[in-house]
């Protein structure tokens, strides 16, 4: 079990009841299968990738979630936001820092998302083994020594009376922070199963990378969002993950000797 701590601050002029800033630790327990945090794979494995591709299905739905003084006034509501194509973004973008990193080939193939997206269980945890066929027709259409899978990976949180969503924005009365949360798989591509994964990591207090929002913009439901704010939190999505991948990737790989 790996315990992923969560910060949401309150970037605004609000306090608590205490009078002291808002601030809100939310600690996370997300099961990845070891207590202690695993060593990246071994340079005889990363060395052996020449090819490989990315493929991303965790970015194609945004939810708000607030939180309200008492249960009946939370509020949940999604949108799709397929057309966004953040999927697209996040893969180039996994793409490019591990190619420096391995010193491999990235080939930006397309893939079926639907196949794909069957790693992304109900359970809120990514099931690996239901793509492994997907992965081997992919890898040999494309001649693959590997891949980086990026799927969802919700959360839940003391404090907070539902299951976060993988990608989306969570607020309170005084704060609001939108936040995207995946894990990384490396699938083997003769095999079609998963090598190791690793949530992907800010390294900040909060774990899954997130910016804070105005509070009014997490209040406010996606269907009455005008296309300015839509826009912004387009453009803002596209952005929140990117300095995350380096230091995600260099926990899951080995950077082969020069």
């Amino acid at each position: 079990m790996q315990v992923v701590s969560y910060v949401v601050r309150n970037e605004g002029k609000g306090t608590m009841q205490n009078g002291s800033m808002a601030l809100l630790f939310i600690v996370i327990a997300v099961l990845v299968g070891s207590c202690a945090s695993p060593a990246p794979l071994p340079q005889e494995v990363t060395s052996s990738i020449k090819r490989f591709g990315v493929v991303s299905v965790s970015a194609d739905t945004l939810t708000r979630q607030y939180v309200g003084l008492v249960v009946f006034t939370n509020e949940v509501d999604r949108k799709d936001i397929s057309e966004w194509e953040l999927d697209k973004t996040y893969a180039g973008q996994v793409g490019k820092t591990a190619s420096a990193m391995l010193g491999a080939i990235y080939v930006p193939a397309p893939y079926s998302a639907p196949e794909f997206s069957k790693v992304n269980d109900v359970n809120g945890i990514p099931n690996w083994t239901k793509i492994e066929e997907a992965a081997k027709g992919y890898c040999g259409a494309n001649r693959l020594d590997a891949i980086l899978v990026l799927a969802k990976q919700k959360r839940t949180s003391p404090g907070i009376p539902m299951e976060l969503a993988s990608l989306g924005i969570l607020s309170r009365i005084t704060w609001a922070n939108l936040y995207y949360s995946a894990q990384v798989g490396l699938l083997d591509c003769a095999t079609g199963k998963l090598r190791a994964s690793r949530i992907v990591d800010s390294g900040d207090d909060l774990r899954a990378p997130w910016i804070a929002l105005p509070r009014q913009v997490g209040a406010q439901p996606i269907a009455q969002w005008d296309a300015t704010t839509e826009a912004d939190i387009k453009s803002k999505l596209t952005d929140l993950p990117s300095s995350a991948w380096d230091r995600t990737l260099r926990t899951l790989i080995s950077a082969p000797k020069q």
